[in-house]
């Protein structure tokens, strides 16, 4: 997989995270009911997504991030969060409350990015080079 195909992979991930959470978020009033919402929403956006594509040829990796794009855009507009008590993890909301947390993040983030983008793309050897 290249670095394009990777970041299509990670964008994807995303999205589909993001719609989901916000679907349950909305719709399930435990933890539980929430988990299943999540799960049963994620599943239905895949499906529905490659039911549409398909007779146009267009289950692609880009032609299925477009649609995810659109869903997910949709699903912001219409179900997006009005204050800061309703937001997904707001015990975190503290972590980026000055611009030097947020800097900070944002190191943290790249880092975590470049190891796992290393470990995907190097191949493990398993032999001495000796």
């Amino acid at each position: 997989m290249d670095a394009a195909g990777f970041a299509r992979l990670i964008i994807s991930a995303a999205l589909l995270l993001f719609t989901s959470i916000a679907i349950a978020r909305r719709m399930g009033t435990t933890w539980a009911d929430r988990y299943w919402i999540a799960i049963a929403a994620a599943v239905t956006q895949i499906a529905v997504i490659c039911v549409v594509l398909s007779p146009f040829h267009a289950v692609t990796p880009t032609g299925f991030l477009l649609a995810q794009l659109a869903i997910g855009a949709g699903v912001g507009w219409k179900l997006r969060f009005r204050d800061a008590d309703e937001l997904p993890w707001p015990r975190l909301a503290p972590l980026a409350a000055t611009p030097a947390r947020k800097l900070l993040i944002a190191y943290v983030g790249l880092f975590v990015a470049i190891a796992v983008t290393t470990a995907i793309v190097l191949p493990v050897n398993t032999f001495d080079d000796r």
